[in-house]
């Protein structure tokens, strides 16, 4: 399954289109009926659809820079026997799998509300990685 995803390539992202995403500049590429405003919030109803948008492109490209990374610290030999680097595999790991049991579609404020709270679990998971590394390298 890993295997898939190494082969597909990472997308590349600027400062400006994750900013310009953030603002739903792009909305109109994305959806074929325009955005009504909530009752009292004319930006609510934007505002949704940019999560929508925004959890979609996670929930296809965490999966696939994972993947990469999990292959670059396979591809390294000094790394291969490494307990930090072993643990570090295999948080990587986890969360692919996390990730990739979700449910490919987003499109309703609950199942993004559910990806937002996997994705801050995995952000979580994920938080001591540096240090691990770190440790590993300093017992060369």
């Amino acid at each position: 399954m890993l295997a898939q995803y190494v082969h597909t390539p990472q997308t590349s992202v600027s400062l400006q289109t994750l900013m310009r995403s953030g603002r739903g500049e792009f909305l109109h590429k994305t959806q074929t009926t325009p955005v009504m405003p909530e009752e009292n919030d004319g930006l609510h109803g934007a505002t949704q659809l940019v999560l929508l948008q925004v959890a979609g492109f996670l929930r296809r490209e965490l999966p696939i820079r994972l993947a990469h990374r999990i292959k670059d610290l396979d591809t390294v030999p000094i790394f291969r026997n490494m307990n930090s680097v072993n643990i570090v595999k295999e948080f990587y790991k986890r969360s692919f799998l996390d990730l990739h049991n979700f449910p490919i579609n987003i499109n309703t404020p609950e199942v993004e509300q559910e990806f937002a709270k996997l994705v801050e679990d995995i952000y979580e998971r994920h938080a001591g990685v540096l240090v691990t590394m770190a440790r590993g390298l300093y017992l060369l």
